[in-house]
């Protein structure tokens, strides 16, 4: 939590960082799986083809594309 709320250094820089990295990635598994996936199924349903573009602030959740992959047509912001 010290690392999340206020980040401070918990151990060692590279170990906060490994921390960082992994809690990242589980979160954009979890909005893969638990918003994107359900969203394009719900979408697919009903003929509706479902595009996802991942930019700005998202990035903080590692990659955008990542977890944007469930859905028809995945893009980033250029």
């Amino acid at each position: 939590l010290p690392v999340l709320a206020g980040g401070r250094v918990v151990v060692s820089p590279e170990h906060t960082e490994r921390f960082l990295r992994d809690f990242r990635l589980t979160l954009s598994e979890l909005i893969a799986e638990n918003y994107w996936s359900r969203l394009t199924e719900l979408a697919n349903e009903r003929g509706i083809t479902l595009i996802g573009e991942g930019s700005g602030r998202q990035m903080i959740l590692y990659h955008p594309l990542r977890y944007h992959r469930p859905v028809n047509i995945p893009m980033g912001e250029f």
